[in-house]
């Protein structure tokens, strides 16, 4: 998988919710450009990261944080005013 162009929020998104990840995903690199990127699948590279890809040079850490969550659990069509 190829990134062109990609925030590092991006990223963080894309490893949430396409590489395996069991939860959220967090950008705190500080970074603010735009980067190009390879992923690659971890069976290919023989190792044991907790996600499906990885991104040589970037370092993907499990941690806890504390926060609210928001979850939706009803909706309504809008009615007409």
């Amino acid at each position: 998988m190829e990134f062109y162009g990609a925030t590092m929020q991006d990223v963080a998104f894309r490893m949430q919710f396409s590489f395996g990840s069991d939860g959220p995903v967090r950008d705190r690199t500080g970074l603010i450009g735009r980067y190009d990127f390879r992923a690659f699948r971890v069976s290919a590279l023989g190792e044991d990261t907790g996600f499906e890809y990885v991104i040589p040079g970037l370092e993907f850490k499990r941690s806890t944080e504390k926060g609210t969550i928001l979850v939706i659990d009803h909706l309504e069509k809008p009615t007409a005013n």
